[in-house]
């Protein structure tokens, strides 16, 4: 049973409509064999029966073979025919035939023609005799030996009755062959399917390894195990396609991390200097560009920070990590225009998280809120149960088809605001890292509502 099930499930699923199926390719290609070997072997037949004069015989040893099984002594010794299903046969056709016991006595059925009445008379001088007479009115008449019930017995069997070579082909191509062909096409439709998909695991295995490629995972290569000879080299070359991109990938992450460390130090003479100067409005506007220009490297060292280094999960308290976080940005937010509240469902919710980076990946949802927030209504920090923290304003809002994009490096709504794009991206990170994700929707004041989910501690 569990056979047949996997067979029908593999019909179910089978794909006939592919255009480059191996499988389609292999099962109408050799079911196209078999038709062709039929083909063949009907014509030789053909041919086979034409150089015999065009008529096939209808007297064959299966004619005298149903003859003698159904020949018999009765309670006299007397030489009959009994009732037999082979009888019911060669009585439908135009046979005529006599046998002959070893006592003489002779049984049969139908007139011989005239000119085989000398064979019938010394019916029993001959153990095997074939002749075949080709005039207007062919004769065809066998002479066999067979041991029966009445023991041995010599029969005689004529016909004048033939088959055009047309018709003999097709009985025999009907009764031989063709069922041949079909059991072969069945065997090929089931067995190719299988064969195939036995031969391929190796590669179902590899488009595993596959799909479980993703750009923060990296160090994946495809398993070659059981992989057949004809692909292994594509296998290969896709895992010196991954080498080749790893090392590419480490390299960029070195030189940003590289750069980010290079850059601190000239921004901090830059800082120096511009503190020495004179009070006046571009003072004030080079402070502003010098401190985006810290933010922006310190982010790519955080960045780079916590891509290198695996979280260090420990237990940590959601609603006393975000009451100090909001605790040291409210002065910013205030100083923006923005009233900022904090809440939570319980005293305390307790996730498996680093703290670092959790707390930075806050931070950054606050400060972008306080970024473009509008510079006006309130910035809510909210807790739940479920280990989720909401960081919601009241300001313009993310269209839908931005949604996605937002958390790409580098890539901000207006081009010309305050920010790096770097801030949601690390987020997101953080919260895959944590087995978790980070979203965004509407707020119910209008504007943004992010939702950094993480998963519960065991002991919460």
């Amino acid at each position: 049973m569990k056979f047949w099930h996997r067979f029908w499930n593999g019909l179910r699923n089978y794909q006939w409509r592919k255009p480059n199926s191996l499988k389609r390719r292999l099962v109408w290609r050799l079911m196209l064999l078999h038709g062709l070997t039929f083909v063949v072997f009907t014509v030789a037949i053909w041919l086979f029966i034409m150089s015999l004069g065009g008529k096939a015989d209808l007297v064959d040893d299966s004619m005298i073979d149903h003859i003698a099984e159904s020949l018999v002594h009765d309670a006299t010794g007397k030489l009959v025919l009994e009732d037999t299903p082979g009888m019911e046969w060669v009585r439908t056709n135009e046979f005529w035939f006599v046998a002959r016991d070893s006592q003489g006595q002779t049984v049969g059925e139908g007139t011989p023609p005239e000119m085989f009445m000398p064979l019938v008379k010394s019916l029993g001088t001959a153990d095997y005799a074939q002749v075949r007479i080709k005039e207007d009115q062919p004769e065809q008449v066998n002479v066999r030996k067979r041991d029966t019930r009445a023991g041995q017995v010599f029969i005689v069997v004529g016909t004048s009755a033939s088959v055009s070579a047309l018709l003999a082909v097709v009985i025999v191509s009907l009764i031989l062959f063709l069922p041949i062909t079909a059991l072969l096409a069945l065997v090929t439709g089931i067995a190719i399917p299988l064969i195939v998909r036995k031969s391929l695991r190796g590669v179902t295995s590899a488009e595993t390894d596959a799909a479980k490629i993703d750009f923060d995972q990296r160090g994946m290569r495809l398993s070659v195990d059981r992989i057949p000879w004809e692909v292994k080299s594509l296998v290969a070359a896709v895992n010196d396609a991954l080498v080749r991109l790893d090392e590419g990938y480490e390299r960029h992450k070195r030189f940003l991390a590289d750069a980010a460390h290079e850059l601190k130090t000239p921004i901090a003479i830059l800082q120096t200097r511009i503190d020495a100067l004179p009070e006046s409005q571009d003072k004030g506007r080079l402070i502003a560009d010098v401190s985006r220009l810290g933010g922006l490297a310190e982010q790519l060292l955080d960045h780079q920070r916590f891509q290198h280094q695996r979280p260090d999960l420990k237990e940590v308290d959601l609603v006393e990590l975000a009451g100090n976080v909001v605790a040291d940005l409210a002065p910013i937010a205030i100083a923006a225009g923005y009233k900022i509240c904090f809440d939570a469902d319980q005293r305390r919710v307790l996730v498996l998280g680093d703290w670092t980076a959790l707390e930075r990946a806050l931070s950054n949802l606050v400060q972008n809120a306080i970024a473009h927030g509008g510079n006006t209504g309130t910035i809510s920090v909210y807790v739940e149960r479920n280990g989720t923290i909401e960081v919601a304003d009241a300001g313009p809002g993310i269209p839908p088809e931005d949604r996605d994009r937002i958390f790409e490096p580098f890539y901000r709504l207006r081009p010309m605001t305050a920010g790096h794009g770097l801030g949601l991206n690390l987020a997101r990170d953080i919260a895959h890292r944590h087995n978790g994700h980070l979203s965004v929707n509407d707020s119910p004041e209008g504007g943004a509502a992010f939702r950094l989910a993480l998963p519960r501690s065991a002991d919460a």
